[in-house]
């Protein structure tokens, strides 16, 4: 018999927020919890790697997904976060850039490095769509 799958949702799930501005780091918590998600923020690399490390230990499982802003404080950009966060887990954690930088070089950056990029100002719409691609191709993995 042909089984019918379910449609992935992002309930439940463990999102990771990375920005260095309060209010989009509140407006996407406020976003993600509507939809159901556990969003944890984070305003920095140090602040990602210990929400992710605290999911780790409380959860007993992995942020289902990490949404980074490109442009952090003091020169970091979103993809040393992201590395520094897979390399703290030992996980491929699946990642989505946001970014108000619409420069060519920006976005050669971000997907040579195999990242899905969502430019500001973000869409809701878009960015459910996103996270649930991203989680319907890990399921699948």
């Amino acid at each position: 018999p042909d089984t019918v799958r379910q449609p992935t949702t992002i309930i439940s799930e463990h999102v990771i927020c990375v920005d260095n501005e309060s209010d989009i780091l509140d407006a996407m918590a406020g976003l993600l919890s509507n939809w159901g998600a556990i969003p944890t923020t984070a305003t920095d690399q140090n602040d990602a790697v210990e929400a992710a490390l605290g999911i780790r230990r409380q959860a007993r499982g992995w942020p289902a997904i990490l949404l980074v802003d490109y442009h952090l404080d003091g020169g970091v950009t979103g993809l040393e976060v992201i590395d520094a966060v897979r390399e703290a887990l030992g996980q491929e954690i699946p990642a989505v850039v946001l970014t108000a930088d619409h420069t060519d070089a920006v976005a050669e950056a971000i997907t040579a490095r195999g990242h899905r990029m969502l430019r500001k100002p973000v869409k809701p719409a878009m960015l459910r769509a996103l996270i649930n691609s991203l989680l319907g191709r890990r399921s699948a993995a």
